[in-house]
């Protein structure tokens, strides 16, 4: 049996609890369930994204004298809870680990995963990029947002990335798209997996972040208790400034209270919009209609200030799919926010403070 790591239950309570997110709930692999007990820190790896954190100083071990062993997180956390409060011994004998607590005459030992199995933390020779962030609260506040947009369909896997540069975040799904101010700062360009960024944001509450592009395909993420990774999905992204277009070009120019428009969308929110799309035009107001047979919508939104010609467009309606629209409204941190519009066929552009977005436009079926 390799030396005894000592540890305060709880201490090791709230060292899991920060690589739970890590852990994937329902692995088809067992060791993406499992955590890997290092001698100086605990690894999880759910397929997508990584976590890395230090174990307390005073429980590090020396690599010689600590055998790496990996044990499903739910047994491990089952167990210590079972055990209570007070100092444990961890031990890794014969490959399993073996939980002794002081004071009881009490063990428990726990099968091993295969180690591996288990993925090693990033290890990259060579650096491609690197951004920072010195508040990963404000860096969240970004990446939820734009995160609506990104696309879960794993059939156009690079749409699933968020590119990230300084200053810079982008998302689509190729049938929105945003593109949000961040407080990046650095070089280089990366595409994380979205849904990875999230995760990582979403349980990095506060303090300075380092995010490294290497060459091997993940971006790590350090944080002051150790870092993350995540997978860097490879391909071209689409031409952002392609689809946004030139803002000359526009025919119309609204804008609109943004409560208004969100209680609006509200009510025609899940509705099959394939059939039914909802349809904007500009005639003094901003005018929403739809109709189908659960509902219908027809109302004007009088309280706008209109750019550009004042009476009715020559390109009458644009059709739009309300669902998306209103969770384009819904990632509006501004009271107002300006619609642009210039043919039915082209996208509608949305801006609000330092974000800029596009939704698609949809036929409509004469």
């Amino acid at each position: 049996m390799s030396e005894s790591m000592e540890v305060e239950q709880r201490e090791l309570l709230e060292v899991l609890a920060s690589v739970k997110p890590a852990v994937a709930t329902r692995a088809v692999v067992p060791s993406l369930g499992a955590v890997r007990i290092m001698c100086d820190s605990v690894i999880a790896f759910d397929g997508d994204v990584g976590r890395l954190r230090y174990l307390p100083n005073e429980i590090a071990l020396s690599p010689t004298s600590w055998r790496d062993v990996a044990v499903s997180f739910k047994v491990l956390t089952d167990a210590l809870k079972m055990v209570g409060a007070g100092k444990i011994k961890l031990g890794s004998d014969e490959g399993d680990l073996l939980l002794e607590t002081q004071g009881r005459k009490q063990a428990i030992r726990m099968k091993a995963a295969e180690l591996s199995e288990m993925v090693e933390p990033p290890a990259s020779a060579k650096t491609l990029g690197s951004l920072d962030v010195e508040d990963a609260g404000e860096l969240a506040n970004v990446v939820l947002r734009a995160g609506m947009f990104a696309s879960t369909d794993q059939t156009r896997p690079i749409l699933n990335a968020m590119p990230l540069s300084a200053g810079l975040v982008r998302a689509t799904d190729s049938y929105r798209l945003i593109e949000a101010k961040a407080p990046l700062a650095g070089e280089g360009q990366m595409q994380p997996l979205a849904s990875g960024m999230m995760k990582i944001v979403k349980n990095t509450k506060s303090g300075p972040l380092a995010l490294t592009l290497g060459d091997r395909g993940m971006v790590r993420v350090d944080v002051r208790d150790g870092f993350w990774w995540v997978r860097d999905v490879v391909g071209i992204y689409p031409n952002f400034e392609k689809l946004i277009g030139d803002p000359g070009d526009f025919t119309a120019i609204v804008d609109v209270d943004v409560a208004e428009v969100l209680a609006r969308l509200k009510a025609v929110d899940g509705i099959k919009w394939n059939q039914n799309p909802l349809k904007l035009s500009v005639n003094g107001a901003l005018k929403m209609e739809i109709s189908n047979q659960q509902m219908q919508l027809n109302e004007s939104i009088e309280n706008v200030q209109i750019g550009l010609p004042q009476g009715p467009l020559s390109w009458g309606q644009i059709g739009i799919n309300p669902t998306f629209l209103h969770e384009a409204f819904k990632a509006i941190t501004t009271d107002t926010a300006r619609l642009r519009m210039v043919h039915p066929h082209r996208p509608i552009q949305i801006e609000s403070g330092d974000d800029l977005m596009v939704v698609m436009p949809v036929r409509i079926n004469v």
